[in-house]
């Protein structure tokens, strides 16, 4: 069962805040134990708006798919990140982040086709967990 659209605009209508609220709050007994949890006053997720429960509520009944749609959000923000690396003052810093970058947009690196000293391998193992479980 896939989230609705509905969800996702409620979703991304959420502050970063609140979102890091609601997955917090999956797995706190209370409102007070998650506003804790993050480092906010209580007082203040008891006045957000419905929606912020709203969201909890729609991501309870489909946990697996909200958490790919929490990391996808966080992807977004570590690509920003190692982006930012891009403007750091150190030349050569600058030279491995644009490498590590390109290799990746590249499809290049140990988990596609590169051993870990960076020579280019044939055949890539795969390893099958709980495989005839």
């Amino acid at each position: 069962m896939h989230m609705s659209e509905a969800f996702y605009e409620l979703w991304y209508s959420l502050s970063d805040l609140q979102q890091k609220y609601v997955m917090k709050r999956l797995y706190t007994p209370t409102k007070a134990s998650a506003a804790e949890a993050l480092g906010i006053q209580r007082v203040t997720v008891y006045k957000w708006p419905a929606k912020v429960e709203e969201a909890l509520a729609m991501l309870r009944l489909n946990m697996v798919e909200g958490a790919w749609e929490a990391l996808r959000t966080a992807s977004v923000k570590a690509a920003e990140l190692k982006a930012a690396g891009l403007d750091v003052e150190d030349f050569d810093r600058q030279q491995g982040i644009a490498s590590e970058i390109l290799d990746r947009t590249l499809g290049k690196g140990p988990l596609h086709g590169m051993d870990e000293g960076g020579k280019q391998i044939d055949e890539v193992r795969v390893v099958y967990v709980n495989e005839g479980d």
